[in-house]
């Protein structure tokens, strides 16, 4: 199944069934043995009765979250999903047999790999976890998945595990300072619509003061605040993920840091590692369709620099004039 697009994205509402098309199809019955004619059908559409509340994030899209199931992958899991999960199962099984059908639900067939460094990460005090905090939350998203999930494979799950965790958050300490900073400078200007005649000049403004910060003008959070302003507020995943107000310091920039540190540490996963066909797991659907409406693909890693496309087309960018488009250049 290929990654799915932005516009399905959009129409797959929390609670209803998913429409799915599928592409190069076998039918098989319950033996294995082909039910139709021909080798393959090119395409099929498929109505499940199944929900997508919890969304695989994928190279190149989005897919149902067990869809995103096979040997040797690995799942990263943010805090909503593991929060979810938590309240959703308990000894493997589903905590309330009338709940609704999730294609979540598929989880308790696989013998799956989590890994939950993203929940350590991102600490639950709105700032970046320290030592002893980070050891806290480590034990206790261990806890919640062993509760949940009890055949599950935890990996890391030992201290080791936990030290790298927090080299990971030194080593994308400074780097993380320099877009805390960009996020609290620029995110108060954001909350007002933008008039298209004095888009260019807002645009420029949020690029120098990317520059001044020491941000990338092509990283996530640059990208997410130019989105901001191309988009009407109420269509606009970027907004609705960095969420601006008049007043916006570093808690509010650490929550919206750490949606996209998370997508951040995706593509380096599937730079780094792209044999492990590696799939973030969320709840959060303005992140979700941030990632997806971004067209974020071919990650990869070159010495130690990571590298992904957009498309400048995307939904999130489209509506971008071309000498908007270049100051992303």
């Amino acid at each position: 199944m290929d990654p799915l697009s932005y516009q399905e994205l959009i129409e797959a509402k929390a609670g209803k069934p998913t429409t799915l098309n599928l592409n190069d199809v076998v039918v098989m019955d319950s033996a294995g043995v082909k039910v139709h004619g021909d080798d393959v059908i090119a395409s099929m559409k498929l109505d499940c009765p199944f929900s997508s509340d919890v969304f695989a994030l994928v190279d190149g899209g989005w897919v149902p979250s067990s869809w995103s199931l096979g040997p040797g992958r690995i799942l990263m899991a943010d805090r909503c999903f593991v929060d979810a999960l938590y309240s959703r199962f308990k000894d493997g099984k589903k905590q309330r047999a009338d709940a609704d059908s999730e294609f979540l639900d598929f989880i308790m067939d696989w013998p799956v790999t989590i890994n939950p460094l993203l929940y350590v990460m991102e600490g639950n005090t709105r700032t970046r976890p320290l030592a002893t905090e980070a050891g806290e939350q480590f034990e206790e998203v261990k806890r919640k998945i062993s509760s949940a999930l009890p055949k599950a494979t935890i990996m890391p799950d030992s201290q080791i595990g936990l030290e790298a965790a927090l080299n990971i958050l030194d080593e994308l300490e400074r780097p993380y300072r320099r877009k805390l900073g960009f996020l609290v400078d620029v995110a108060p200007a954001l909350m007002a619509p933008v008039a298209q005649c004095d888009r260019l000049r807002k645009l420029n403004w949020v690029m120098e003061k990317a520059d001044h910060h020491g941000v990338k003008r092509l990283s996530l959070p640059v990208l997410a605040a130019f989105s901001s302003i191309l988009l009407p507020a109420r269509t606009n995943p970027a907004k609705k993920l960095l969420k601006p107000s008049h007043v916006y310091g570093g808690k509010e920039a650490h929550n919206a840091l750490s949606d996209l540190r998370a997508l951040e540490m995706l593509i380096a996963v599937h730079g780094q590692f792209p044999s492990a066909h590696a799939s973030l797991w969320t709840k959060d659907r303005n992140m979700a369709l941030f990632w997806v409406g971004m067209e974020i693909v071919n990650s990869e890693l070159i010495g130690t620099q990571r590298r992904f496309n957009i498309k400048l087309q995307s939904p999130l960018l489209a509506g971008a004039t071309e000498r908007e488009r270049a100051l992303l250049r």
